[in-house]
């Protein structure tokens, strides 16, 4: 075998050990989304059920149901399927409906992958708008999440974002060439190239994780931070919106005579409503309407007798706008 095909079998093969490193057993705890509210998810057989609501410092995988994930079978021609993953991944970008590379996804050899007419690979995908509704509710609570899986079957299927490990896979490969292309006649043994192969991708990983959750940790902390000044900027704003009861009741005072008072008030920043005694109800609702202070008095409904000498009136009173 020459060294270039040597290279080739080699780029397959560790594209498949790249493909291949989701746990096949599906966590037994993950961070979700359910009815718009951050949860904390527990593994019941195949299935996930909310067990909490997700609270800060909880820290799991984002599990996606099958609905909110892609699931697509590709197949990859006989004269590209020597280069693996590599051609696996041109495939399944022209599959995908979304650009793979704004949003998380995996490639993976179906159970009979290698055949005569080529080699059938399985896409599952997820798009960038979607992850990022759900990282941001989850991170919102508090909540560190991990990267985004889905189950098919029994098996767990850990979606990456792109370039994931790439750039460190890549870095891997140059050098495994340089050395292949020094010493091509060296016979490197298949299970050391397995066993330094899938510790580089393992490494690659867990830093993307661990990146990925000190992301989160610091928005979280971000958003506890300004949380205050928000809330004090929201209250300043409705202050200055709503009228002085102050100022309005002074107003109110000012306007009624000696020989008239209120019983009942209500204020409202559109109206002032009051049951009054006074002498007169016609004459006070055209006293106060005359004020300064308001556009309008007028009564609602009849005045009624009060002793002898009274009548009692509700009175509907407008103030000035800016008043």
């Amino acid at each position: 075998m020459s060294g270039i095909e040597k290279i080739r079998d080699f780029l397959r093969w560790l594209g498949e050990v790249e493909a291949n490193l989701s746990d096949a057993k599906p966590p037994a705890k993950a961070l979700g989304v359910h009815d718009n509210a951050p949860v904390l998810l527990r593994r019941i057989g195949s299935s996930y059920e909310v067990d909490r609501p997700a609270k800060p410092g909880d820290t799991a995988p984002i599990y996606l149901n099958p609905d909110k994930a892609l699931t697509t079978e590709i197949k990859v021609k006989p004269e590209a399927a020597v280069y693996g993953a590599s051609a696996a991944r041109l495939e399944a970008a022209k599959a995908s409906p979304f650009p793979l590379e704004d949003g998380a996804f995996a490639v993976e050899p179906a159970p009979e992958a290698w055949t005569e007419t080529g080699a059938e690979w399985r896409l599952t995908a997820a798009p960038k708008q979607r992850l990022d509704e759900i990282i941001t509710t989850l991170v919102a609570a508090g909540a560190r999440p991990g990267p985004a899986f889905t189950v098919t079957g029994s098996r767990s299927v850990m979606l990456r974002k792109s370039p994931s490990s790439r750039t460190v896979l890549v870095s891997g490969v140059c050098v495994i060439l340089a050395a292949v292309g020094a010493t091509v006649s060296v016979n490197f043994g298949a299970t050391q190239i397995e066993q330094a192969a899938q510790q580089r991708l393992v490494k690659a990983r867990t830093a993307l994780e661990t990146a990925e959750v000190e992301a989160a940790s610091a928005l979280a902390r971000r958003e506890e931070a300004a949380s205050p000044l928000r809330q004090a900027q929201i209250v300043g704003a409705a202050l200055n919106r709503t009228p002085s009861v102050g100022a309005r009741l002074a107003a109110l005072s000012a306007a009624t005579p000696d020989n008239a008072f209120v019983k009942r008030l209500s204020i409202k920043p559109e109206i002032i409503t009051g049951e009054f005694v006074s002498p007169d109800a016609a004459a006070l609702a055209v006293k106060i309407g005359a004020d300064a202070a308001f556009s309008s008095a007028r009564l609602k409904g009849s005045a009624r007798s009060e002793a002898e000498t009274q009548q009692r009136a509700t009175l509907d009173i407008l103030p000035r706008p800016g008043e």
